[in-house]
């Protein structure tokens, strides 16, 4: 069995006998793929978990040197390969992690791997292990794994991810709610909730810092990229192929303690999970080096996302609501009637930033967004998947009472609008309860 650094002492010459004792060759070639694979998915600009999201203003000069060579290879193979032709082909900001590209991405990943697996085979014949090497891809895996797991718990620590359900999500039904929006407001509906997921992606994230710790990281990252995956395909949520990478890191960092966990917890006997051994640093300038690197290392990613995420969270939830957020039923609607006959508007919910809700005198509901300018008393309202643009200036008569004058798809249009008043959802009133006689469950 290998055994870590802090093992190598009087029994060197032992662990070091089983540190070099050939690997199979299906290990070998197994090793030499998933060397190029994971190397290459925690590369900047070439995956999507990094080994220098670390240093986090190392990586943005990295990925923006970085990944232009990677865009313009996927775009290739996008066209040349499979046909494709439009936005598709290019990168662009979507929110969606499983894109067409990104599966190209995936694509090109393993063909790469696969290719650099058998050059390597065809070229190092005599070598009979990677011992080494091996230890090095564990030690860019754990620390990639661990700055992604710091990222995305502390954006849950700091109710960032999921916030609590806006106007715009309380007055939707579950009916018009998509799976993933669902899950949105499931989470955001409890802060505690929220802060306690994520905990427990921070601990994995901390655990993995450490080698001594590695293996209970590695564990408790199982777990909780496992539940990431289900939520993810089960709720359809676009981040599929980035979560199951994570999880499949989690299961590579395992590996060695697979023989320990199956005696301990299948056979029931005693067992003692060992590391991988690497050959220490000779020199102390180099053993010093090393320490104080993975200290600044660490510093660097705790500080950016705490102080990030605390400047982030203050800057979220201390922002003072805009006097147009509410439910406003539309009591006149005037518009030209030359051109076009345009169906009025009956209600308009203004949610906290730019998610809005309109819906017409049909029922139909639209998905729209606005961007409200206090200091000119203009609303300008559009949407991709609306199909329309409104830009009116409004007056608001008294805090309950507001006119919109303007153009809607250059058509003058009137409206008085009538805010509803403080309207109280249950979801975010019921509020927590120690004793219940009876469940409430609407």
């Amino acid at each position: 069995m290998y055994l870590p650094i802090s093992d190598v002492g009087e029994t060197a010459p032992a662990a070091l006998a089983e540190a070099i004792r050939p690997w199979s060759p299906a290990k070998r070639v197994g090793f030499r793929f998933g060397f190029a694979y994971l190397l290459l998915y925690c590369l900047p600009g070439s995956g999507t978990s990094s080994i220098f999201a670390g240093l986090p203003w190392i990586e943005d000069w990295l990925e923006s040197v970085a990944a232009k060579p990677w865009i313009a290879l996927w775009h290739w193979v996008a066209v040349h390969i499979f046909h494709l032709s439009g936005a598709v082909t290019m990168p662009h900001p979507t929110g969606s992690g499983d894109t067409t590209l990104s599966y190209i991405q995936t694509f090109c990943n393993l063909v790469i791997a696969v290719v650099a697996a058998l050059v390597w085979t065809a070229l190092d014949r005599r070598r009979t292990q990677y011992q080494t090497l091996y230890a090095w891809l564990r030690l860019v895996v754990r620390f990639s794994l661990a700055f992604t797991l710091l990222g995305y718990g502390f954006a849950k620590v700091f109710p960032l991810q999921f916030r609590p359900p806006g106007l715009y999500a309380l007055t939707e039904t579950y009916g018009e709610s998509s799976p993933m929006g669902l899950l949105w407001n499931f989470m955001g509906a409890s802060k505690a909730y929220t802060i306690f997921s994520g905990s427990t992606e921070v601990l994995a994230g901390l655990l993995l810092l450490f080698r001594w710790t590695t293996l209970l990281g590695a564990l408790v990252a199982m777990g909780v990229t496992l539940n990431i995956v289900l939520l993810n395909f089960c709720y359809d949520v676009p981040v599929k192929l980035f979560s199951t990478h994570l999880l499949a890191m989690a299961i590579f960092l395992t590996i060695p303690y697979w023989p320990a966990l199956w005696c301990f917890f299948i056979l029931h006997k005693p067992a003692q999970p060992h590391g991988v051994w690497v050959p220490p640093f000779t020199r102390r300038w180099l053993r010093v080096a090393a320490i104080v690197l993975q200290v600044l290392v660490i510093v660097s990613v705790l500080t950016s996302n705490l102080w990030g995420g605390y400047t982030d969270y203050r800057e979220a939830y201390q922002d003072q609501p805009s006097s147009l957020m509410g439910v406003w039923t539309v009591t006149q609607f005037n518009a030209d009637p030359q051109g076009t006959p345009i169906v009025p508007w009956r209600r308009l919910v203004i949610s906290q930033g730019s998610a809005t809700r309109l819906v017409d005198q049909t029922g139909d509901t639209a998905k729209v967004t606005s961007a409200v300018d206090m200091a000119e008393h203009s609303i300008q309202i559009g949407g991709a998947r609306w199909g329309h643009s409104a830009k009116f200036s409004f007056q608001q008569l008294d805090p309950q009472h507001m006119v919109l004058t303007g153009k809607l798809d250059d058509r003058p249009v009137t409206m008085t609008l009538q805010k509803q008043g403080e309207r109280t959802f249950l979801l975010t009133t019921r509020g927590f309860h120690w004793i219940s006689e009876d469940p409430f469950n609407r």
